[in-house]
């Protein structure tokens, strides 16, 4: 299996692992904290999702409260190659994901939050390499969820879930549009997605009524399921495929982070290091042998 650098970030700190030949020139093995940038009204913050086009180029999301308990601004963070910074956005809202095609072209996406706290709509926001600004939103409902990839900046694909069926929308740069629904096993609830054109892309998440973790394949006409190592006990919450080739997925399994690589067709587990997070929430790899996560 392909060695990989594997970044763990939460809304303090940035964990970063750093392997021989796979990491910047300099980067010597072992965690290492690097601080991110948490807002100053803040009470409680989050980070649930990270995209990288490079190793210089990330953009973090998530959400926080400010110090008296009320709902605040969406959490966008964007990484350079040495700090991490704030992006604007002064509307209410709580993002759970991430996507980019390009420095110039991000889906970040979530729900809308009253004043009160309480989940509404969907929220999808575009960035243009200068802003953010809201677009339509997918058809998704706040008792499930839903995941974007974006492989181009008038391609993206997302899998949600309604009424406790999964379903799959493809956007083309001005509208959504229904897809055939993903394969049910028992309850599947899917978790994320990853596409390197809208006809390749990896779903994954998990199947309650059969129980363990699940992998979809989706050709631009139906969705397959694919064969995962993963014990029953996994979930699998992200996926992230570089290449058309390659794909990591990340979840949990018994309190601790779990990962499987997807290469030449068949899925491996992964070992992955013992840390004090308990999970892997969101992931994204900017090549074969990079990847980021948050959690």
């Amino acid at each position: 299996c392909m060695m990989r650098k594997i970044a763990v970030t939460a809304a303090a700190v940035l964990l970063a692992l750093a392997l021989a030949g796979a990491g910047p020139a300099g980067a010597s093995a072992g965690w290492t904290l690097v601080p991110t940038v948490n807002p100053g009204r803040a009470g409680a913050d989050d980070l649930s999702s990270v995209a990288c086009v490079t190793q210089s180029d990330c953009v973090a999301v998530g959400s926080y409260v400010t110090k008296n308990g009320t709902a605040s601004p969406a959490l966008i963070e964007h990484w350079d190659g040495s700090r991490w910074a704030l992006q604007r956005w002064r509307h209410g809202g709580a993002l759970v994901g991430v996507s980019c095609a390009s420095a110039g072209f991000c889906l970040a996406w979530g729900w809308h939050i009253s004043s009160r706290g309480a989940l509404g709509g969907s929220l999808v926001l575009r960035w243009d390499g200068t802003a953010w600004h809201k677009i339509p939103a997918v058809a998704a409902h706040p008792s499930g969820g839903y995941w974007l990839s974006c492989p181009a900046v008038d391609a993206c694909v997302a899998v949600s879930e309604n009424a406790g069926i999964p379903i799959a929308e493809s956007w083309d740069g001005t509208s959504w549009t229904r897809l055939p629904d993903p394969r049910r096993d028992g309850h599947t609830s899917l978790g994320s997605v990853s596409c390197t054109s809208v006809s390749a892309c990896t779903a994954v998440g998990y199947a309650k009524g059969a129980g363990g973790a699940v992998a979809e394949r989706w050709d631009g006409t139906s969705w397959a399921f694919q064969d995962l190592a993963s014990p029953a006990a996994v979930e699998l919450v992200n996926v992230s495929c570089p290449d058309a080739v390659t794909c990591t997925a990340a979840g949990y399994n018994n309190g601790q982070p779990a990962a499987e690589q997807w290469a030449d067709g068949t899925w491996t587990l992964q070992t992955f290091p013992r840390t004090q997070v308990s999970q892997i929430r969101g992931l994204s790899c900017a090549s074969a042998a990079y990847c980021t996560a948050v959690s």
